[in-house]
């Protein structure tokens, strides 16, 4: 059974391009290879099976359909070598310009996928072909010049929109620099970006915490009275150790069981009277109580709150 090349990529088509044999897909092609004649839908003369590369060429190996009359006399014409014409059908995704060993520029198509396989009677070329475009529907040989150079420029745009990064960089994004694109590289940003974010929100609150409890000590300490709370605590948001220095700095006050303690002129220990209520006092101390509404009227409106 005779074998049929439907690429060479050592050949520059009539089309001014070379197609990769590596580059091409051909997956769905394998699910249902199809081979016609001459590109002609209708007629299905067989299979085309075994696709393999050998050196710079694509074979095939055909597979006919012997009930059908047509696909009996390509079988017929083939085996006797005088049908030798092979045309694949593809849809072209990516070109570029590349340099061959010799020095010359060539327009290669980086990524095709191969629909359908045909004999043909009379090959345009050695390495005649058929252009599909994305929705399946044949592209006029006068306007195949223009598509390539249309996928050229998208292609060329796509290089100066490249992302140029460093492998420290890649690493950072936690990306491998040889399947990053601009997706995965936005992606990454972003997803870094919110985790920069979440940090940030939590270290700032965690020195809101910070503040608010150093200046809430300060007031139960009687370091600040609660009205400078605001104050002190923005002064602490932005020097946390100035705001720790300045209140420490600042004495506490003393308690008020202690004040009232010490204006009876008694032995009796703060720590005895910590919790006695202001009708304590006035039934057991009113010296006491008259002596700390003289002299600190601020304690003694404290105590009168605690009335019971």
């Amino acid at each position: 059974m005779n074998d049929y090349i439907l690429n060479d990529e050592s050949v520059v088509n009539s089309h001014g391009f070379v197609l990769l044999n590596a580059a091409g897909r051909f997956e769905r092609f394998n699910a249902n290879p199809v081979m016609l004649f001459n590109h002609e839908a209708d007629k299905l003369i067989g299979q085309m099976t075994g696709l393999r590369v050998e050196g710079t060429k694509l074979i095939g190996t055909p597979v006919y359909d012997e009930e059908d009359a047509l696909a009996a006399k390509c079988k017929r014409q083939g085996e006797k070598g005088f049908l030798k014409g092979c045309s694949p059908g593809i849809m072209i995704y990516a070109v570029e310009l590349r340099t061959n060993p010799d020095g010359e520029e060539r327009i290669t198509v980086t990524d095709w996928e191969l629909c359908e396989v045909s004999l043909v009677s009379v090959p345009s070329n050695r390495n005649a072909l058929r252009l599909y475009n994305a929705q399946g529907e044949v592209i006029p040989d006068d306007q195949i010049r223009l598509s390539i150079e249309s996928l050229l420029h998208l292609n060329k745009q796509d290089e100066m929109d490249k992302i140029i990064l460093t492998a420290e960089a890649y690493a950072a994004l936690g990306l491998k620099s040889n399947e990053a694109d601009g997706k995965a590289i936005s992606a990454a940003i972003m997803e870094l970006k919110a985790r920069v974010e979440k940090a940030e929100k939590d270290l700032n609150d965690q020195h809101k915490a910070q503040a608010e409890a150093l200046v809430e000590l300060a007031i139960k300490d009687g370091r600040i009275t609660a009205d400078k709370k605001e104050q002190f605590i923005k002064l602490a948001l932005a020097d946390f150790d100035m705001a720790k220095t300045t209140l420490e700095a600042i004495p506490t006050r003393e308690s008020l069981a202690g004040k009232v303690t010490h204006g009876t002129g008694k032995a009796t220990s703060t720590k005895d009277r910590a919790e006695w209520t202001y009708l304590r006092w006035a039934k057991e101390d009113p010296e006491g109580l008259k002596r700390l509404k003289e002299t600190d009227p601020e304690a003694f409106e404290e105590l009168k709150k605690r009335i019971k």
